[in-house]
């Protein structure tokens, strides 16, 4: 057997084959990398990225180039070592555009206004007006402007510079108009807006280049799909709340430009998005909320989120006023109507199948409740989620390719799908905190009194928000605003 020292180059380059750029990069622009690669020998070993031009000369964007080349340089102090590199990608994410910063206030001639929330945290809007009052206060094109971005707030009233917090940001479409009888001028025609939240926008946003998430920490996943969508965190922070703390799987054939979690093309950040939250983060509560920071894209983990409540309700005003609620908010306490159901639960078993892309086998694991399974025990005895047989549900998805990732999407679905859960619907004013002015969302947490008003009913998180219906508006005085909250008991 003969034995003989493996040495390496001090220093080398390897580069990438000519790629055509969609956009070419202007002048500035900066591009950031993602790699994998193994070390190679004992000794130290670096190596920087970037763009060249397709004649291996130095790149400088310029809003012309467009055929580049990716770049690794190799260094080695003595040759003992080197990296063995087999995935190099070099991105560039195109600014967003913004509209123009020119905002009329309508606020006095809306004659009707309402918000809905659905479990899945979208929000829309209807906004009813008429045709003269909006454009003498300065709206341009009414009748017929899509994607018109609308800020709906609250104020506190305070004077003289009142505190506002966004309840609702996005985008209308053009408004259904229905002409009055006799109005030769249009000018008093009915124009109903329906609006959209910013979820909209990663609807819209379709993703033209396949970038792997293959390795990278969930929220950093979110955090790029979100800069693809026109949010970048690095410019203002939109993303707020819980971040699962996972690391993504990725594929062990990156060599093969084989990935685990490249987006196709063409597949939007909505789809996307829903798809990592799907597999990863189920039970999740997300959406654009109203925060005291601002009007952001929040991620809440029912596990781990405060179950203190941030209001209580009573269900009269004799109650609200034994239990000390000031005169002034006794009304805005008060529950109107209320209705409740029991949720059965989707399934008693959950299966995840995942796949090894290098050996092409199965990755599986199973949670079953059998207490939810077993048919012999007695009605008295039965939990709440009890089914009495078995109820799989499956999910077979190849771009979980590791044992973990498997491991935490059957967790996940396990939480959401086998928990039965009684749902809350209740009627009353919209519940705005005192102290700042911020409304309750998706999220929170509130207490729910029985008829005596000493006796706790529950305590429920907010799901959805049905209805919020901006009945009368004053600037002094008092605004009827009501809503339909829908919870779940905690």
């Amino acid at each position: 057997m003969q034995l003989a020292k493996l040495q390496f180059s001090t220093s080398g380059y390897g580069v990438s084959p000519v790629k055509k750029l969609r956009y070419a990069p202007p002048t500035g622009a900066t591009f950031t990398s993602t790699y994998a690669f193994d070390q190679i020998g004992t000794g130290t070993a670096s190596a920087s990225y970037s763009v060249v031009k397709d004649d291996l000369t130095a790149y400088t964007p310029n809003g012309v180039i467009t055929d580049v080349r990716a770049k690794v340089s190799l260094t080695s102090a003595t040759g003992a070592a080197t990296y063995g590199f087999y995935e190099v990608d070099l991105v560039y994410q195109p600014e967003a555009g913004s509209t123009a910063d020119d905002p009329v206030d309508i606020t006095c001639d809306v004659e009707r206004l309402s918000i809905s929330v659905d479990d899945d945290g979208r929000a829309t809007c209807s906004l009813t007006t008429r045709r003269k009052p909006i454009t003498d206060a300065g709206v341009d094109q009414p009748q017929i402007t899509s994607d018109r971005p609308i800020r709906i707030a609250l104020t506190d009233g305070a004077t003289p510079t009142p505190a506002e917090i966004d309840i609702f940001r996005g985008t209308l479409t053009p408004p259904e108009i229905t002409y009055e009888q006799g109005d030769t001028t249009r000018d008093w025609s009915f124009f109903v807006y329906a609006g959209q939240d910013r979820t909209r926008d990663f609807d819209l946003a379709y993703i033209v280049e396949s970038y792997p998430y293959d390795g990278l920490l969930f929220v950093n996943a979110i955090l790029d799909l979100m800069d693809i969508a026109g949010y970048p965190d690095s410019v203002f922070p939109y993303f707020a709340g819980d971040t699962p703390s996972l690391g993504l799987p990725y594929s062990p054939n990156i060599s093969k430009g084989q990935y685990a979690l490249a987006p196709d093309f063409f597949d939007t950040v909505g789809g996307y998005i829903d798809k990592l939250k799907n597999d990863y983060a189920a039970n999740y509560i997300t959406g654009w909320m109203p925060t005291t920071s601002g009007y952001l894209y929040t991620w809440i983990d029912p596990a781990t989120a405060t179950t203190t409540p941030a209001m209580t309700l009573y269900q009269s005003i004799a109650a609200a006023t034994t239990a000390g609620v000031p005169e002034a908010l006794r009304p805005k306490r008060v529950v109107r109507a209320m209705s409740s159901h029991y949720e059965t639960p989707e399934a008693t078993q959950v299966q995840v199948v995942g796949q090894d892309p290098a050996t092409g086998l199965f990755i599986t694991k199973s949670l079953v409740d059998t207490a939810a399974e077993t048919a012999s025990t007695a009605p008295a005895s039965r939990p709440y989620n009890w089914r009495g047989r078995p109820v799989p549900y499956q999910l077979r998805d190849p771009t979980l390719t590791t044992q973990a990732a498997v491991d935490a999407a059957c967790a996940i679905l396990y939480d959401r799908l086998t928990t039965g859960r009684i749902l809350i619907e209740w009627e009353s004013d919209l519940l705005v905190l005192s102290s700042n002015n911020r409304p309750l969302w998706l999220g929170d947490v509130v207490r729910i009194m029985e008829p005596d008003g000493t006796t706790t009913k529950g305590d429920y998180r907010i799901i959805g928000i049905p209805t919020i219906d901006f009945v009368t508006e004053q600037t002094s005085g008092f605004s009827v605003r009501k809503a339909v909250y829908r919870g779940q008991k905690i």
